[in-house]
């Protein structure tokens, strides 16, 4: 972790699972924190544990104001395709042996980008992971949802 990490920042870092994240690697993002559209109370970026990718986590002191990011990146959602098969979705995810786990929005950005967003409802944390391409960033997900120990 970097070592300018804030304390609420590497609470978010106590939370990850170390075989899908490198923590070390985990450097605060004050500009995700109490901005729009994220409004998050804490924020941080990751590299995977292989190196590859990056993933954003935000934490939230609310349930309430988790909801609230996830709807504002879900609006332009239209229908309820497969995130999986790299399409927008708004819905919610689990594991094969869990019950729900919380709220998965699946869109592509305006700079064309493929972004997953998936809740940790109990954590109130949101991970974010984007990518050039719909079909890498969802098998990356498919294999690696499970960023935090929880799960």
């Amino acid at each position: 972790m970097s070592p300018s990490i804030r304390s609420d920042q590497t609470d978010i870092c106590d939370l990850l699972n170390s075989n899908k994240i490198d923590r070390s690697s985990c450097h605060g993002r004050p500009d995700l924190e109490s901005v729009a559209p994220w409004y998050a109370s804490a924020a941080i970026t990751c590299e995977t544990a292989e190196g590859s990718s990056k993933v954003q986590f935000l934490r939230y002191r609310t349930s309430t104001d988790m909801e609230a990011y996830l709807d504002r990146a879900a609006k332009s959602v239209n229908g309820l395709g497969d995130c999986n098969q790299g399409q927008e979705m708004n819905g919610t995810w689990h594991t094969p042996t869990s019950a729900t786990l919380g709220r998965k929005v699946c869109i592509f950005l305006k700079s064309g980008k493929f972004q997953i967003n998936w809740a940790f409802n109990m954590e109130r944390v949101v991970a974010i992971r984007e990518d050039q391409s719909a079909t890498s960033a969802a098998s990356w997900w498919y294999k690696n949802a499970c960023v935090l120990n929880r799960c």
